[in-house]
């Protein structure tokens, strides 16, 4: 076990916020919590994978590294992460996310190896690294998931060393992502600050706080401190051949509290029952373009970096509207011979 010396500065709140405890009634949210169950007890890598992916995909070359421990299936999600199951990925035990928050430092120590691509996102050395690999071949050159990222380093580690990390490498590329930024989802770069509240703050309106709020009750039936808001990657893939994903998680710089990744069942989905024109997207986009038109907003994708504020406005919009397509089974995706998406104005073009 690897403890660094900046951890001690840390017991002597944490021991007095378990004392609080031991004398305070604390009530979670209603509904239920979290049950897991873990490779450890009795699940497969092919079948995590077999709960994670959707229509339109099919899978091979599964692999998985790490403790058997820190990968496994959830249910009861729905009040606490936005989605009743799927797949958790954790740098200790998956049966660490269950509540009550009970503990300001729950810790699940595998001494295993960490992972050479988290410790470059973390700018740290990683530990306890769980891995999950696989090939998918989806039917659209699109692919999306839903997922939230949780830990016990809220709210006490934030901009320190203990920068634990996870990452979905979709064809070497990185999609876990803040939300139209190319930044990585680290404990440093979603956050409230240290201690809560506290500046530098960093995205804050994708973090949920679940710290210790004695006499008050945590909102989220989760033994973790700190929860992101339900996130998406969305990312063009190689349609109807063999593409490469690697979902991973890691402790950094030491295998001390636990971090922790959701991942929506059968989220990863990569087609829809198919237009059989252009006219159903298209009439989408347009109408997407016109209420922009009507803003004041540019309504295609050809802009001038640095001279129209707006650029990267239109390419967010079309992306949720994928997003909401996706959700409502439809395609996300033009037939052969249609114009592309954004490549000009719609037509007939809209008037001021």
């Amino acid at each position: 076990m690897r403890i660094h010396p900046f951890r001690w500065l840390a017991i002597v709140p944490i021991l007095a916020l378990v004392l609080a405890l031991a004398v305070t009634n604390r009530s979670t949210e209603a509904g239920g919590g979290i049950a897991t169950q873990s490779l450890a007890e009795g699940l497969t890598a092919n079948a995590l994978v077999g709960s994670l992916v959707g229509g339109g995909v099919t899978t091979s070359n599964v692999t998985y590294t790490g403790a058997p421990v820190a990968a496994g299936n959830f249910s009861g999600g729905t009040g606490i992460v936005g989605f009743a199951s799927g797949v958790i990925l954790s740098t200790g035990d998956i049966g660490n996310v269950i509540g009550p928050n009970e503990m300001p430092d729950v810790t699940g120590d595998n001494n295993t190896a960490g992972d050479t691509d988290l410790s470059a996102l973390a700018g740290f050395t990683t530990f306890d690294a769980a891995v999950l690999e696989f090939d998918f071949v989806p039917a659209t050159d699109i692919a999306l998931f839903r997922f939230v990222f949780a830990s016990d380093e809220y709210n006490e580690f934030v901009n320190t060393v203990f920068n634990d990390v996870f990452a979905f490498y979709i064809n070497g590329a990185n999609c876990a992502l803040v939300p139209n930024t190319s930044t990585p989802i680290t404990i440093n770069t979603i956050n409230n600050g240290n201690p809560f509240g506290t500046p530098p703050i960093t995205n804050p309106t994708l973090y949920r706080n679940n710290d210790f709020q004695v006499p008050a009750a945590v909102p989220f039936n989760t033994e973790m401190d700190g929860l992101t808001v339900n996130l998406t990657c969305l990312t063009a893939v190689n349609q109807g051949v063999n593409n490469h994903i690697k979902l991973a998680i890691a402790d950094a710089s030491d295998d001390q509290y636990d971090s922790v990744v959701f991942l929506q069942a059968n989220s990863l989905v990569g087609s829809g029952p198919g237009d059989t024109d252009c006219n159903s997207l298209i009439n989408s986009i347009d109408a997407l373009f016109a209420l922009r038109f009507a803003a004041g907003l540019p309504v295609n994708g050809q802009c001038v970096p640095n001279a129209d504020v707006n650029c990267s406005g239109i390419i967010n919009s079309i992306d949720a509207l994928l997003i909401l397509r996706f959700g409502a089974g439809l395609s996300v995706n033009l037939p052969p011979g249609c114009p592309p998406i954004g490549s000009g104005p719609p037509s007939p073009s809209p008037t001021p």
